[in-house]
């Protein structure tokens, strides 16, 4: 069996731009279940959030909504 590993972002949405940005992150694993449409999704506590600052996406494509 394989590791999954997906991140779980807080979306924020810039105003007047309708652009999708983030701020923080989560690493969480991914294990599929008997079921093959549903998936389980488990953050550890003990990962840190990752920080994404702002600065660092300035000059990087947004996801337009």
């Amino acid at each position: 069996m394989y590791i999954m590993w997906t991140l779980v972002c807080k979306p924020m949405v810039i105003p007047e731009t309708r652009a999708v940005t983030t701020k923080w992150c989560r690493v969480a694993t991914v294990s599929p279940t008997d079921n093959k449409s549903r998936f389980v999704i488990d953050m550890p506590e003990e990962v840190p959030e990752i920080n994404i600052s702002r600065e660092d996406c300035e000059d990087k494509p947004k996801i337009k909504v």
